[in-house]
């Protein structure tokens, strides 16, 4: 599939780029000023707004006095649980039959007890064992629990 931008024609590579890439960065900036909210956890399935967002957190971290380290985990959390979640599985069950079955798992609790992330700091905590414990929740409880 041939794209094309549908800019100003006359624009240079450089300014191309500057703005496809503005967009992501506003996205992410919204995002984590939303975040300062307390306890707000974002909605972020797209893997490029999920990586933009978790770089430009960890740069603005320490100049901005940020301490959202709990939020960005739970972001992170609910980011690999949209990868792994089948949608067909409740296509065919009704919402409230849904939400009884699923009623006393706790997704966030699961993954932060299994890796003690609680008062960790960012750079101590691996997204690819959060990526697995998801995977380990979502097959070990989730799924249990739907059939």
């Amino acid at each position: 599939m041939k794209t094309e931008y549908i800019g100003n024609k006359n624009s240079t590579a450089g300014e191309i780029f500057f703005f496809s890439q503005l967009g992501y960065i506003s996205q992410s900036m919204n995002i984590l000023f939303t975040m300062m909210e307390p306890n707000f956890v974002p909605y972020v399935r797209g893997i490029v707004p999920f990586r933009y967002l978790t770089i430009i957190y960890t740069s603005l971290k320490e100049n901005l006095n940020l301490n959202l380290d709990i939020q960005i985990v739970r972001t992170s959390i609910s980011y690999f649980f949209e990868r792994v979640f089948d949608h067909n599985l409740v296509s065919e069950i009704s919402y409230n039959e849904y939400l009884e079955k699923i009623n006393s798992l706790s997704l966030y609790k699961y993954v932060e007890d299994a890796l003690s992330l609680l008062n960790k700091e960012l750079d101590e905590i691996s997204l690819r064992q959060i990526d697995l414990r998801v995977e380990q929740f979502y097959k070990n409880e989730f799924l249990v629990r739907l059939k």
